[in-house]
């Protein structure tokens, strides 16, 4: 394959993931039934620890945060970390999967948008 091609084609990917890192932002979430002390360790100084449910926690946003946040737990695998274009933020390398992640995911974008949607309605409703 063309050198010159593969290059153009990391770059872009680079950026299709800078842009992704400016546009979401990560709430993440522990998702094992028992308490690790390397967790703990890495991950809890001066935190606190919040117990519910995953349907509990997606449920609690309000309009029009809720369409704008995604929550899902997190896929170990090198091989699907390789080619994560589509969901980079749902995979990370398997060397991590102690941590059994849940990731609430916002969307700058998709929230911006909602918010324009909904003045635009409300403003033709009501003058």
């Amino acid at each position: 394959m063309d050198p010159e091609l593969l290059t153009g084609i990391h770059k872009l990917m680079l950026d299709m993931q800078q842009k992704g890192r400016e546009k979401n932002y990560l709430s993440c979430w522990y998702l094992g039934a028992e308490e690790s002390e390397g967790i703990w360790e890495e991950f809890g100084k001066d935190g606190v620890i919040l117990i519910g449910q995953e349907w509990a926690l997606m449920s609690a946003f309000a309009e029009p945060l809720e369409h704008a946040i995604n929550g899902d737990a997190v896929t170990y695998s090198d091989e699907l970390k390789a080619g994560a274009l589509d969901e980079p933020l749902r995979m990370k390398h398997a060397k991590f999967h102690a941590e059994k992640e849940f990731r609430v995911v916002f969307n700058l974008t998709k929230y911006s948008m909602l918010r324009r949607s909904c003045k635009l309605i409300s403003s033709s409703i009501f003058g």
